[in-house]
């Protein structure tokens, strides 16, 4: 019985592969009342294991594979996930000849309300979460705060909706 979807964040950085193994299975073992974790995430902020290269960590995955993953993981049926009442909205801000504008200020308006962003130095922006509908996109310079652009798009539930320049 899973009790809920939490997944352990595993440190994987200077461990040996047997200790992040064994660290992995302790985590994914039932608690007293038989609850269960949804799975683990191994990571590491450079080298993956100590005294790593790319062939050690092809044999640490088929470790993994052979001792503690031995049949495929089912997605969780989350209702997000399996029934979506919203959707998404990402886009670069560009300038209507499709140069891209870094910290624009990026206004999104649909379904009676305003989304204020800023976007970031690649002029990347998203929105999560909104209601299905109709929405304009409006970019502006963020020196001179002149308009640059301006898109009008449609958010499907359950979608993410890309905005690009001509769109």
């Amino acid at each position: 019985m899973q009790y809920r979807p939490i997944v352990a964040g595993l440190g994987a950085w200077f461990n040996t592969p047997a200790r992040v193994i064994d660290q992995a299975y302790q985590a994914l073992m039932p608690d007293e009342q038989g609850r269960r974790l949804a799975g683990v995430a191994i990571y590491d902020y450079d080298e993956p294991l100590l005294d790593s290269n790319p062939w050690r960590r092809r044999q640490f995955m088929e470790e993994l594979r052979a001792y503690l993953f031995t049949e495929p993981a089912a997605p969780l049926a989350l209702p997000w996930i399996t029934n979506p009442t919203t959707g998404h909205l990402q886009g670069r801000a560009t300038s209507f000849e499709g140069e891209t504008i870094a910290h624009a200020s990026v206004w999104i308006l649909g379904n009676g309300r305003w989304h204020v962003l800023r976007a970031s130095v690649d002029g990347w922006y998203s929105v999560m979460d909104l209601e299905p509908g109709l929405y304009t996109v409006i970019v502006r310079h963020p020196e001179t705060h002149a308009f640059l652009v301006k898109h009008w798009v449609v958010v499907q539930r359950g979608r993410v909706t890309s905005v690009s320049a001509g769109t």
